[in-house]
């Protein structure tokens, strides 16, 4: 019997091994969706699992980890036919600490405070957005920004390795504003009362405007230290501080245009002074200068009619070379050890260098005729070496054209140059009042109560003359 037993259950049990084989193929590959139930296959504390899960069609799945995934271990999905549907519906984490999170896609939001023990790094382009209202960034300590570019309303700056670009857009307002909470100004039609600085757009360039606190008057100082200072005293000369205008269309800069002004300072919309592109200066008040050293100039003093008066007071000028035009002094003049060097190579008709006088015409007067005073009526009459009244007295050379009544100049003594009135070709030699009205003669009158009276001599141009008229004279016996 018992070895009939034996027989049975040799027979019974590998069929019955079989049929649970069957059945469970017969489960995976066979039963519907609808027969699976939600379950769960708990791993506890200081237990493992060294094997697959698989998680055949059926009904939503939850796996929850009691245990910290460290490392070496892994929860895969996938690599089986037909790959489960994962569900990534957001998640509350409430009172939990991420070590090293890595999230590589989607979004995380809804953060009303986040408070980072260590880097909160974002590889490649990533971004912070606020969805509505303010993004607040309150920093306990230091608020470092990378050391690449940095961007306001704005993505790109291909002219920047490193630093800060704000685009404000269309605004004409202020695009960058420092302020001080112990300052207070009263400008607040321009700027807030607690702005010390600030930069905006202005008139299609660029303003940078400082405000002092009531009660103060320096707004903003521009300075700059220079440690080796440079001397040169020059067209390539530099300072610490430089201001530079350009000109030109572009796209480099160029050198302003001719007269073009580079620096103009204005007492709020009305200018006062300008420099322009090669130097000259132009000012509409006066100027007090205390000491004057001026060793050249590059061209005449072009201030026609402008006297010291109008420059202000020049207690001492020290003036060394070059060309000045009309200039009233109303002091004494004193020329120390050299002399005043008169221009004798006169290079235009009816030029002169000398000392002159203004006067009034008595009569129809042309440049460069010889003149006397009439002490009648202290008008300018024509000369003549027929009468002592007409060739005895003062005399001078008219250097612009005068009229009965008007006013005209005249050459008391200097160098004088006509083309058309004078040709005394032999240099050097003395030069006499004329019989003809207002002319001169290098022979002397020869007549009969005719005056005698060397005017002047002639020059080595025989159109230039130098005239220093003598203060004797000689009457012919009648």
């Amino acid at each position: 019997m018992k070895q009939n037993l034996r027989t049975k259950l040799a027979i019974v049990l590998p069929a019955l091994l079989l049929g649970v084989v069957l059945a469970t193929i017969l489960a995976v590959f066979l039963i519907p969706k609808s027969a699976y139930a939600a379950g769960s296959c708990p791993v506890g504390a200081n237990e493992g699992f060294d094997g697959t899960f698989y998680f055949k069609s059926g009904t939503a799945f939850e796996m929850t980890f009691s245990q910290a995934i460290t490392a070496n271990r892994a929860v895969v999905f996938g690599d089986y036919a037909g790959e489960p549907t994962i569900n990534t519906a957001a998640q509350t984490l409430t009172n939990k600490t991420l070590t090293a999170p890595d999230i590589n896609a989607g979004t995380v939001d809804a953060i009303t405070s986040l408070t980072p023990d260590t880097d909160l790094a974002f590889i490649g382009a990533r971004a912070i957005t606020t969805s509505a209202g303010d993004l607040t960034l309150a920093p306990t300590f230091d608020l470092i920004l990378n050391d690449g570019k940095n961007f306001i309303g704005d993505t790109v700056n291909t002219k920047m390795t490193a630093g800060l670009t704000i685009n404000q857009g269309a605004n004409t307002d202020e695009s960058l504003a420092l302020k001080n909470s112990g300052d207070a100004h009263p400008f607040t039609t321009e700027a807030e009362a607690d702005t010390q600085l600030m930069f905006m757009r202005f008139f299609g360039g660029a303003s940078i405007q400082g405000f002092s606190q009531t009660g103060t008057g320096r707004a903003l100082i521009l300075s700059g230290a220079g440690n080796t200072p440079d001397t040169t005293k020059s067209t390539a000369g530099s300072g610490a501080i430089e201001i530079r205008g350009y000109g030109g269309a572009g796209p480099a800069y160029g050198n302003m245009g001719a007269d073009g002004n580079i620096v103009a300072i204005r007492n709020n919309t009305t200018t006062v002074w300008i420099v322009d592109e090669d130097g000259d200066t132009w000012q509409a008040g006066d100027a007090s200068l205390a000491n004057l050293n001026i060793t050249s100039f590059a061209s005449d003093w072009t201030n026609a009619g402008r006297t010291v008066a109008d420059l202000g007071i020049v207690t001492t000028a020290d003036i060394r070379g070059g060309t000045i035009g009309p200039v009233t002094v109303d002091d004494t003049i004193t020329f120390g050890e050299n002399s005043l060097v008169l221009d004798h190579a006169i290079g235009t008709d009816q030029k002169w260098s000398g000392v002159t006088i203004g006067g009034t015409g008595g009569e129809v007067i042309d440049i460069g005729e010889l003149c006397y005073l009439q002490n009648t009526d202290n008008e300018w009459l024509l000369t003549n070496a027929d009468t002592e009244a007409q060739a005895a007295g003062m005399l001078g050379i008219a250097i612009s054209a005068g009229t009965n009544g008007n006013p005209f100049n005249l050459l008391l003594q200097g160098f004088m140059r006509e083309d058309t009135l004078y040709n005394f070709p032999t240099g050097g030699a003395p030069l006499f009042i004329s019989v003809t009205p207002g002319a001169m003669s290098e022979t002397a009158p020869v007549g009969a109560g005719d005056i005698v009276r060397i005017v002047g001599y002639a020059h080595d141009d025989a159109d230039t003359i130098y005239f220093n008229p003598g203060a004797t004279f000689v009457e012919i016996a009648p």
